[in-house]
């Protein structure tokens, strides 16, 4: 999906979520949202993240309520690489990455 893009979805906004066991491969940019609708104190939202389960591949995404989203190529890439990903097809880090710092 590159460094930044653009959608228009549905957010969740998930209670006891941490980036602690998994790789956050999207998440919300807080300059683009009014965050104090936001219930999450550290105000880290992630939308897609990838982590292993024992040796099963676990690959999570809650855009594409949208029929839009579904449309769009990038997001149809996304979901693409995800199941090459789940199926052992495709390479990618489980590595868990901390929450990137606000750009000045």
């Amino acid at each position: 999906l590159g460094p930044s893009f653009d959608i228009t979805d549905e957010i969740y906004q998930f209670r006891d979520w941490t980036r602690d066991d998994k790789r956050v491969l999207v998440s919300i940019d807080n300059k683009s949202i009014d965050v104090s609708k936001g219930k999450r104190a550290d105000q880290d939202y992630g939308v897609s993240w990838a982590r292993m389960a024992g040796k099963g591949r676990v690959f999570y995404t809650s855009l594409g309520h949208r029929e839009e989203v579904w449309e769009d190529a990038r997001y149809q890439a996304h979901i693409t690489g995800a199941m090459q990903w789940a199926l052992g097809l495709a390479r990618g880090s489980t590595t868990p990455n901390p929450k990137p710092k606000p750009k000045s």
